[in-house]
Formats: structure tokens, sequence, C-alpha cells
């Protein structure tokens, strides 16, 4: 689903709703599956904690066993290209490895909904190609599977 329109249209309100980043003042959404969100970059991190648990924690709240978010570990540390760091707390990372991990986990981390808003905008002009290729990517396998 894509949604287009001016600034301040409501675009990005939507999807926060959609994701519970926050909550309706009347009725309900709801939303069956898991999600992973690439809207607030970070959001759920502990800054106390390292890179590695962080990973873990993002997983939990998406809904995801240990088990699952090991298997996906390794991919994850790579694409971020923070692995020297990742045992280091996040609170001590620079703004570019705190956005390049939050965004290799949303996009690593195989949840049914994958919300993207702005997300590509993260790190340097290498990062954001790399950021465009895996988007590419998942969108190539969501259309395999629409047909």
């Amino acid at each position: 689903m894509g949604s287009l329109g001016r600034n301040g249209a409501g675009k990005s309100t939507i999807l926060k709703l959609m994701t519970r980043i926050i909550l309706p003042t009347s009725g309900f959404i709801q939303i069956n599956g898991t999600f992973s969100t690439l809207l607030e970059v970070g959001a759920g991190f502990h800054h106390d904690l390292s890179g590695y648990e962080n990973i873990f924690l993002s997983g939990a709240i998406i809904g995801m066993n240990r088990k699952i978010v090991k298997q996906s570990l390794d991919e994850i540390i790579a694409f971020s290209e923070i692995g020297d760091f990742i045992d280091s707390p996040v609170k001590y990372y620079s703004s570019g490895m705190f956005l390049r991990l939050a965004f290799s986990i949303g996009v690593h981390l195989k949840s049914d909904i994958l919300v993207v808003d702005e997300a590509i905008s993260v790190g340097d002009s290498n990062f954001q190609n790399k950021c465009l290729l895996k988007i590419n990517e998942i969108k190539k396998i969501i259309r395999r599977l629409c047909l």
C-alpha cells in the first residue's frame, strides 16, 4: 500500500496510528500479524543496552522469539556496518550508527508488514543506496507473492 499527498495531509500520522506509535483519540485500528516500522527509526531502543541487545529487544517488541532473531543477527550486523561497536551501549553511538542499526533491524527481521516513511534518508549516500537496494529486494519478494 502506498500513500501520496501534500505535506500536512496526514500520511505519517495514519502510519503512526497503524503501528501504535500514537493512539487514536477515538475508535480503534486492528492489525493482524507482526509489523516492523521504519517511521520512528530506533523507537524502542534502550540507550543503556548494547546494539546486540537492542536487536533482541526490537525483535521481542515486534513479537519474535530469540531463535528467529538469532537467525537474522549476522545479516543485521553486517548490513549496519557497525560490527566493531555492536557490544557498546547505543548511547555512545553516533546518530548515523544508531540509524544504521535501527534501519538494519527493521528490514531484516521477518515481519508480516513493513511500514516505511522517509526512512531512506539515513546515513551517508553509500548507505542510502544500500537501503534502496534492500527495499527493492523486499519489493521483488512482495511482487512474487502477490502474483
